[in-house]
């Protein structure tokens, strides 16, 4: 947490060409801001992309939760919490708006661009992120996606929920972890509530064991 007592969190997922079917960034926004309200508390968000507005997926989100939040924007060197869906997206992140008394969680799946460039490899990225933050917890939460929804078409979202239930889990989040459960049971449809719950679930355990 900042010392104005606000929580900043940066949520960078995979850019928006890769078509990756896990990807909803939103869903993170939507449960903390949900939680965030329930306990009375300012909370602001914003996508960093323009090409949001012609439907196309943002690649990372700035959240910002605490009594004093002014303006959805993290001030550079400010952020406090970076949740890393995808390694690349998260150490540009974290090299514009990351504190060094900051903490990522980082997906260690190495992402292939669909086109001919050299990527930097995920342990590339991690020692890259190791130099700019005090903490960086691996997880590879593909591997943890398959094991909650084997089916790819069952997915959705349980990333999301896992890299969620981790940032919980490390006490990285300003909300006991049963009240962000209760939040992202209320906001999820029937058919999703379970399989979502037990994603979250798997992530505190990961980082609480």
């Amino acid at each position: 947490m900042s010392k104005n007592g606000v929580t900043n969190i940066l949520i960078a997922g995979f850019p928006n060409h890769a078509g990756y079917p896990y990807h909803d960034l939103r869903l993170i926004v939507e449960v903390l801001s949900q939680v965030a309200a329930d306990h009375g508390l300012q909370c602001s968000s914003m996508a960093l992309s323009v090409r949001d507005t012609f439907g196309v997926r943002p690649a990372s989100y700035h959240l910002r939760i605490g009594e004093k939040v002014r303006a959805p924007y993290i001030p550079a060197g400010e952020g406090d919490v970076l949740l890393g869906l995808e390694a690349g997206t998260a150490a540009r992140c974290a090299a514009e708006y990351m504190g060094g008394h900051g903490t990522a969680i980082v997906n260690t799946w190495q992402y292939h661009p669909p086109f001919q460039v050299k990527y930097p490899t995920v342990q590339e990225l991690v020692g890259l992120l190791k130099g700019l933050l005090k903490q960086v917890i691996s997880v590879d939460l593909v591997a943890l996606v398959k094991e909650v929804a084997g089916d790819r078409k069952l997915a959705q979202g349980v990333m999301e929920c896992i890299v969620l239930g981790a940032a919980s889990g490390a006490k990285l989040l300003p909300f006991p972890a049963q009240d962000i459960e209760s939040g992202l049971a209320s906001l999820c449809a029937t058919e999703q509530r379970d399989r979502l719950v037990v994603g979250f679930r798997v992530g505190t355990q990961f980082t609480a064991a």
